[in-house]
């Protein structure tokens, strides 16, 4: 399995499939800016087997000491057999020189997808992620954050968003 960040044009069209189809609507920023952004902030990576079969995404805000996985998706064929724990190892690895940063859907409130959150939560808690103590109103979503173990500040979290994706997104943030 590897990363890859050079991505063509049909490894975008997958990473855009794949976004579409595992974010919620209300969870999505716009494809066009963060592809606009790569370079300047947002890193696109395409997780594929040794044969450059796609398996799945990650989109990275990274800026300063942090790495925010802003977006991280596995095919839905492929989970359940360690491909997303060994993605997840792999961006750990890569940005070992950075917090690595992750915001889920809060399983304390009640939805129609608990299940599923709770589900997600449990395997970020087995690869090692912390939660930290506060949690964010993401676009009207409460989230929980967490870090591969270091504190982060809600301060330096919306840092990042404002530095590589400007105030129009930020401003849509906010502590819970």
């Amino acid at each position: 399995m590897k990363l890859v960040s050079y991505i063509s044009g049909k490894q975008i069209e997958n990473i855009e499939r794949l976004y579409m189809e595992a974010f919620p609507c209300e969870e999505r920023k716009p494809f066009d800016v963060m592809l606009e952004k790569c370079g300047e902030g947002v890193e696109m990576v395409a997780i594929e087997d040794d044969c450059g079969d796609f398996l799945g995404l990650a989109i990275m805000l990274v800026c300063g000491n942090i790495a925010l996985l802003d977006y991280f998706a596995i095919e839905s064929e492929k989970r359940g057999n360690n491909v997303g724990s060994r993605a997840l190892q792999m961006l750990k690895e890569r940005y070992a020189d950075r917090i690595l940063l992750i915001e889920i859907e809060d399983t304390d409130e009640e939805s129609d997808n608990l299940a599923d959150r709770i589900r997600r939560k449990s395997f970020y808690l087995r690869n090692g992620m912390v939660e930290q103590s506060y949690k964010v109103w993401f676009y009207g979503t409460k989230m929980q954050v967490m870090t591969g173990g270091e504190d982060v500040t809600f301060d330096d979290h919306i840092a990042v968003y404002r530095k590589v994706l400007g105030k129009e997104v930020s401003d849509n943030i906010t502590i819970a």
